[in-house]
C-alpha cells in the first residue's frame, strides 16, 4: 500500500516533506543521470566537472537522520517533484 508519505508531487503540494528536512544535514547528493558521465562530456561537449549539474535525471538526498528525499523534473507542470525515498526508520514505499 502506497502512502502519502511516499507520493510525489510537486513542492508545494509536499510542505510537509519539505518543513522535516529544516536543521538535517545532508549526507550525499546521488544523481540519477540519463546519459553515463563519460558519454555526456563526448555529447554535449561539457566538462567532467559539469555533468552533475547540466545533465538531466532526478537527484536523491541523504539527510543525517536518515532520511532520503528524490527530486525530479516535471515538466508538464513546469515544476520539479518531491517524494520520500526512505524514511528516517528506513522503510520505502515498496515494503508498505
Amino acid at each position: 500500500m502506497k502512502t502519502f508519505l511516499y507520493t510525489s508531487d510537486i513542492p508545494s503540494n509536499r510542505s510537509d516533506v519539505l518543513d522535516s528536512l529544516k536543521g538535517l544535514a545532508i549526507l550525499n547528493l546521488t544523481r540519477y543521470s540519463w546519459e553515463p558521465p563519460d558519454r555526456a562530456v563526448l555529447e554535449y561537449g561539457i566538462e567532467a566537472k559539469e555533468v552533475f549539474s547540466l545533465t538531466a535525471g532526478c537527484l536523491i538526498m541523504s539527510f543525517d537522520s536518515g532520511l532520503v528525499i528524490g527530486y525530479s523534473s516535471h515538466p508538464s507542470k513546469n515544476s520539479v517533484t518531491v517524494w520520500v525515498e526512505k524514511n528516517e526508520a528506513g522503510e520505502t514505499s515498496e515494503e508498505l
